[in-house]
């Protein structure tokens, strides 16, 4: 079981019938065949934009994704 905050825990036994819909969000990054250089895109699957701040896998460092 995951351990959750209580606000967490509130926000979804607060939600009403229907009103939570699941998202996802993949970031891929590869290499151009051209150039060589890394070359990235992100999927999102809800209506509108996202900017969000994720921890790089890569140097450890705070990222901003779009």
């Amino acid at each position: 079981m995951k351990n959750i905050t209580s606000a967490f825990f509130a926000a979804l036994t607060g939600a009403r019938d229907k009103g939570l819909v699941p998202r996802r969000f993949v970031w891929i990054t590869g290499k151009d065949l051209a150039t060589g250089a890394p070359a990235s895109i992100g999927l999102w699957t809800g209506d509108d934009d996202i900017n969000i701040t994720v921890t790089s896998g890569v140097t450890g460092l705070p990222e901003a994704r779009t």
